[in-house]
């Protein structure tokens, strides 16, 4: 680096180290070696590489060669970016996709759910009423047993009460009365004598 003058020094530290090893690359060095190089290395690298004899550098069709082989890597380079790029855009679209379809499916089980309860509670409140129509026709049921046989009871006292009023009745009755309190008369005609005399 020493051995340049200070105009060309100065043009050197000038140049960013990405143009210094592209520099490089392009005049034959070893890509691997140069992207190892600091910028000190680089520097003095580029600078021996000035100071060379003109007939040793390297010719213009190698020049030419390196620099189609270097933008068919770059060009490959990007090419395999692109493919991973797309490869994972469609692995992140996929995933969108199953979390899309894992919440559809959870908001289906979900109202399945909600939907089988709903039905529960119908199908109990229909058993309740059912059960309360059952309760209610059997007390209906009951009352018109009590009630019938409230009217049967009335209608026997009833009937009873007018048979005991009727004629015949207290005509039994009292005949029934007479027949313990007076004597009997006798079926013998031989003791029909003393019945009558008593």
């Amino acid at each position: 680096m020493d051995k340049l003058t200070p105009d060309q020094q100065a043009e050197l530290k000038k140049l960013s180290s990405e143009r210094i090893r592209a520099k490089l690359v392009k005049a034959g060095y070893d890509e691997e070696a140069v992207f190892s190089f600091d910028r000190q290395m680089l520097l003095e690298t580029l600078a021996e590489y000035t100071l060379r004899p003109a007939e040793k550098k390297v010719s213009e069709t190698e020049i030419r060669q390196r620099e189609l082989e270097m933008r068919e890597r770059e060009l490959r380079l990007h090419e395999a970016e692109l493919a991973a790029e797309k490869e994972q855009r469609e692995a992140e679209r996929q995933q969108r996709e199953a979390e899309l379809q894992a919440q559809k499916q959870q908001r289906e089980d979900e109202m399945k759910l909600r939907m089988a309860e709903l039905e529960a509670q119908r199908l109990q409140r229909d058993a309740e009423m059912d059960l309360k129509k059952a309760e209610l026709k059997a007390n209906e049921q009951r009352f018109a047993e009590e009630q019938a046989f409230r009217l049967k009871q009335d209608t026997r006292h009833k009937a009873k009460d007018e048979e005991e009023q009727s004629l015949t009745t207290r005509v039994k009755k009292y005949s029934d009365c007479l027949k313990n309190v007076l004597p009997r008369m006798p079926a013998d005609p031989g003791e029909m004598i003393s019945f009558w005399d008593t």
